[in-house]
């Protein structure tokens, strides 16, 4: 976030900088919120509305180009523990990084 906030690259943020930079907070988390939303899109698969285990380490996967371990991001994610994730448990803890800053 320092190197965003500091607009004139001099290693000081001022209060203007600062204050510019966390106007743009709910920008940025827009942003996110979209690109997770055009994510899951992505690796729905099917198109059922619903992420598997298998989708979500498919994507991992296509992403890194190697198999990794998913179990443990899945289940973090998986807020409700169906054993699938919905748009909302998909795009919430993405949105969420921003987010948490602003609580």
């Amino acid at each position: 976030m320092s190197a965003t906030a500091d607009e004139n690259s001099d290693q000081r943020i001022t209060q203007e900088e600062m204050l510019a930079a966390v106007e743009n907070l709910g920008a940025m988390l827009d942003l996110v919120t979209a690109t997770a939303e055009s994510m899951f899109e992505a690796v729905d698969e099917d198109g059922d509305g619903r992420v598997t285990a298998a989708e979500y380490a498919r994507m991992i996967q296509a992403w890194t180009g190697r198999e990794a371990p998913t179990d443990l991001a899945f289940a973090r994610l998986d807020l409700n523990g169906d054993g699938e994730l919905r748009r909302s448990e998909f795009v919430t803890p993405l949105g969420g990084v921003l987010g948490r800053g602003r609580r």
